[in-house]
């Protein structure tokens, strides 16, 4: 089994677009990007004791290949849930991607 048939899901990742407005104040935009496919997993009540401060109010975690384009300053749209990018490790190897995802507010 490949690494790939265990991506089942299919998300957008928006990015996010800074501008100012006519007062000066800063404004996010959020822009729909590509497409990708991944696994998607609650975190584990282990992971989240491990690292509290870190991993705050995180609940899910994604795996991408590593071509996948995603940063920290990403939300990915998956069905009808958005979620905040928290923290995106590639593996030793450069084979994929582990995203650390908190669900947004909408």
């Amino acid at each position: 089994m490949s690494f790939e048939t265990l991506l089942n899901e299919e998300v957008v990742i928006l990015e996010r677009h800074d501008t100012v407005n006519e007062l000066g104040e800063r404004v996010y935009a959020w822009t729909s990007g590509s497409s990708f496919k991944c696994r998607l997993v609650p975190l584990s009540v282990e992971e989240r004791l491990a690292l509290p401060g870190e991993y705050r109010d995180a609940n899910y975690k994604a795996y991408f290949l590593s071509s996948a384009s995603i940063t920290e300053a990403d939300r990915i749209k998956w069905n009808d849930s958005l979620f905040n990018v928290v923290a995106v490790y590639t593996d030793s190897s450069h084979h994929h991607k582990t995203v650390i995802l908190r669900e947004a507010e909408s």
